[in-house]
């Protein structure tokens, strides 16, 4: 069935049928309902929805205008709710089960997931981004927020207003991070800690413990900058050569 053909000729009731040759692969299919009401004056129902980018992208359908909501090939997105004027990169997975085990002798047991993604409002999502859906609180993505792509974000994961999250940072669960708090390339943060507001961790750190709020931190594991570049110009004065 060609989708697309068939609602854009709805009113004549006819179905179109598209002929797909086997080298192109299979084509998914993605729905998207955003919050903010559709006025079905300025948009009508035939000009709300997102037809497919190229021939082997993911086929996106919008319930509000594809001008403020845009969404790359290839995205995967289930158990989420995104707000509006959102912005989702190819290849972005949102709302897969997190990683969560029980250790058990009989083996790993794997701990339900029934949580969801919750993405606020004038959020951009880097391409190849992940971001699992909570294991029963949820995972949030507060409004503004921009985060680069081949960025990992565990299951219950809390991320506050404003923030920038720079390639290939990997958050772990349950850790909360504030408003406007900048994350560097490469970071790494273990679970379950606070990341105070307005905190920037530089690139390639590796955070252990709670940063309290205005604070820079670098390293790993991650000290205060001033700490941290004063290790790193000792340590080069030790192994200089004479």
């Amino acid at each position: 069935l060609d989708l697309r053909e068939t609602l854009r000729n709805w009113h004549t009731g006819d179905l179109y049928v598209k002929e797909v040759p086997p080298s192109r692969g299979t084509v998914e299919v993605v729905t998207f309902l955003f919050e903010d009401p559709v006025d079905e004056e300025e948009f009508s129902w035939r000009s709300t929805w997102f037809a497919e980018h190229a021939e082997e992208s993911t086929l996106c359908f919008f319930a509000t205008p594809y001008a403020k909501h845009t969404v790359g090939p290839g995205v995967a997105l289930s158990h989420a709710i995104v707000g509006a004027r959102t912005i989702v990169h190819g290849g972005a997975r949102i709302g897969q089960d997190g990683f969560g085990f029980a250790l058990g002798a009989g083996g790993h047991l794997k701990v339900p997931q029934l949580g969801r993604v919750l993405i606020g409002d004038d959020v951009e999502i880097g391409a190849n981004t992940t971001i699992d859906r909570g294991a029963g609180p949820d995972t949030v993505v507060g409004d503004g927020t921009k985060i680069d792509n081949l960025v990992q974000i565990a299951h219950n994961v809390r991320i506050g207003r404003g923030c920038v999250i720079v390639a290939q940072v990997g958050i772990s669960g349950s850790t909360r991070i504030g408003d406007f708090v900048m994350l560097g390339g490469q970071a790494g943060l273990t679970g379950h800690l606070v990341i105070g507001d307005g905190a920037k961790v530089a690139a390639q750190a590796g955070v252990m413990r709670d940063i309290e709020p205005g604070t820079t931190v670098g390293g790993s594991p991650a000290m205060p900058q001033r700490q941290w570049l004063k290790s790193v110009a000792m340590i080069e004065r030790m192994t200089r050569k004479e």
